[in-house]
């Protein structure tokens, strides 16, 4: 327990400021709005990365993050009909690990730990997006590596 069994830098790092976002009314009227504000900045982002770094963001995308059950509509807005740019926003919106001080990261191996809600493993992200996954028991060779996609506080709840 407490073994670091990977340390990580984000492939991208986007800021979550809700700035600029009126206050729409509804509690859901507003999460749309933050929703659309973070993902047309997003996109912008996302055109501004170089070709390598593209690809290895993009290399997180699987068809199955196309749930058909999620409204897609507000990053299919913002993606403007370029099809890398949803896919990205895809990407985001699944695989994006929430970092200190209003940032979330995409990392290409710890976006792909599968959640427990009785996990043996926690990430832990420093302010800059540093990543680490730490072990909260002893694990075996050949046991799955699961973290929470819950926070502590969400855990304790369930």
């Amino acid at each position: 327990a407490g073994e670091v069994l990977l340390e990580e830098s984000p492939l991208v790092l986007l800021e979550d400021s809700a700035e600029g976002v009126d206050d729409l009314g509804s509690e859901e009227d507003l999460w749309r709005g933050f929703r659309r504000f973070r993902c047309f900045k997003a996109a912008d982002t996302f055109k501004l990365l170089d070709e390598d770094s593209r690809t290895a963001v993009l290399s997180l995308y699987t068809p199955a993050s196309e749930n058909q059950l999620q409204d897609w509509s507000v990053e299919q807005e913002a993606a403007g009909g370029d099809p890398e740019v949803l896919q990205f926003l895809q990407v985001l919106r699944v695989n994006g690990i929430e970092v200190p001080c209003s940032f979330t990261g995409l990392y290409n191996l710890a976006c792909r730990a599968n959640h427990s809600c009785a996990p043996c493993c926690r990430l832990s992200v420093a302010e800059g997006g540093q990543l680490r996954i730490v072990a909260l028991r002893p694990i075996l060779a050949g046991d799955e590596v699961t973290v929470s996609y819950l926070s502590e506080l969400e855990l304790l709840e369930v």
